[in-house]
């Protein structure tokens, strides 16, 4: 429903609907839809992470992983073309609402301790030693 209608489109009554909920089944587990479209998104991040992990970690070389990793990214954009617009338009909305930003940050913080984790095993499997830690080199900062 997010893909077909957008964020600020897709409403909560049409999201249960089309999952076979009630709203009231959606609401006893979610405050709201920006609650909800957060759980989308890390489950999303949460079944995509370990197919990049395991392209990255059982390539034959860092470089044969970084692009397995890239095609991966690519196939996942063609495949689902919407996400982009959808997610800006989250992330727009969630800037203006204090409370909403920092969940979505601390979502973002989550995300990157996990990818600094498969970058800092990824390094040890490949002898690649940071001067920074590995979640720093993951950030940029």
């Amino acid at each position: 429903m997010f893909l077909r209608r957008g964020f600020h489109g897709a409403s909560l009554d049409e999201i249960a609907e089309e999952a076979g909920y009630t709203t009231g089944a959606v609401y006893s587990n979610f405050k709201g839809k920006e609650d909800l479209f957060l759980a989308v998104l890390d489950a999303e991040a949460q079944r995509r992470f370990p197919l990049r992990s395991a392209l990255m970690l059982d390539a034959p070389s860092i470089e044969e992983g970084l692009r397995a990793s890239a095609r991966e990214m690519a196939q996942y954009a063609r495949e689902h073309p919407g996400w982009t617009g959808v997610y800006g338009e989250f992330w727009t909305h969630a800037s203006r609402r204090p409370e909403l930003r920092r969940k979505v940050a601390e979502q973002h913080e989550r995300l990157l301790d996990t990818v600094g984790g498969l970058v800092a095993e990824w390094a040890s499997r490949w002898g690649v030693e940071f001067k920074l830690p590995a979640r720093e080199v993951v950030h940029g900062t």
